[in-house]
């Protein structure tokens, strides 16, 4: 039979292993993701209440989301939330990210080859919208000054 040494070390040597791996989705093992491709990234979520689980989640969408200006943030009335992969307008995979941290998240979207712009804000994409807000009407400002 085994010692309590050796079902110890056994322990030992099976966490140490399982310490040193990090994995990602997208990891190319064996070649598998070699013919893979996508054209399109979706994030898809719950509303805010539905995320109070899942405080990271609900911390990205409100902070590092805004970086990310290519990938369209949508609302979803079911399910957690994940990304979505495109190709050619045909879903072909989703992971799920709920449980991820925004660093993770972050470091998987741009692994994705998502475009990420560490400058942009809430704030500066909302001052950007009322500023072309205002230039959209400018016709109808010229009109009511004279």
């Amino acid at each position: 039979m085994f010692s309590n040494n050796k079902i110890s070390n056994l322990v030992a040597a099976l966490a140490t292993a399982f310490a040193c791996v990090e994995a990602s989705h997208l990891d190319n093992t064996n070649g598998v993701f070699d013919s893979f491709s996508f054209d399109e990234v979706k994030f898809k979520t719950r509303t805010n209440c539905s995320l109070d689980k899942y405080p990271e989640i609900r911390s990205w969408l409100d902070s590092d989301a805004a970086q990310f200006t290519q990938t369209p943030i949508l609302v979803a009335s079911d399910g957690m939330s994940r990304l979505e992969l495109f190709k050619e307008g045909v879903l072909i995979d989703t992971v799920h990210v709920y449980r991820y941290s925004k660093e993770q998240l972050n470091n998987l979207l741009v692994e994705m080859g998502q475009p990420r712009d560490k400058s942009m804000t809430w704030e500066k994409i909302n001052a950007m919208q009322s500023f072309d807000r205002m230039l959209n009407n400018w016709g109808a400002y010229s009109e009511i000054i004279q």
